[in-house]
């Protein structure tokens, strides 16, 4: 199942709405698969929700196991428009920030006050993201 240039987690449906699947991804620490997992906290694990489109919704119910996979550019490009470009334009204002006004606490103010804008502004382009962003489920076959 696993291909070179996708990117696969195992997944359970938990919803299915106007032929949108919202899928639960159960992700757990490295360390959950030890034989001590008993010791280990509620803390090493995280729950995470993609919702997708599909063509026909019918074909899924919930609770049912899926394969959720997209293409390893476009999981770049995710990260990349979440992550990456959000540390340079902090980093970025923070140098500018200085230069400017000689003052640290005006620079740090500046550059983490961005990104609350920044964060604001990509959730507006969200339907931007969904058309460049085609993640897609697939039944798990026994």
């Amino acid at each position: 199942m696993v291909q070179t240039d996708t990117i696969d987690h195992l997944g359970e449906v938990v919803s299915i709405r106007n032929n949108r699947v919202k899928v639960l991804l159960r992700s757990a620490s490295a360390c959950s698969s030890c034989h001590a997992k008993g010791a280990c906290s509620a803390a090493d694990f995280q729950d995470k929700y993609i919702v997708t489109k599909v063509a026909d919704a019918t074909n899924y119910s919930k609770g049912e196991k899926v394969y959720v996979s997209c293409n390893d550019k476009q999981g770049f490009f995710a990260l990349f428009w979440a992550y990456v470009f959000p540390m340079i334009l902090v980093v970025a204002l923070l140098f500018i920030g200085y230069v400017v006004w000689d003052d640290e606490l005006k620079a740090g103010l500046l550059s983490l006050g961005i990104l609350p804008i920044y964060y604001f502004l990509l959730y507006f382009k969200k339907t931007y993201f969904d058309n460049k962003l085609h993640i897609k489920i697939k039944k798990i076959t026994a």
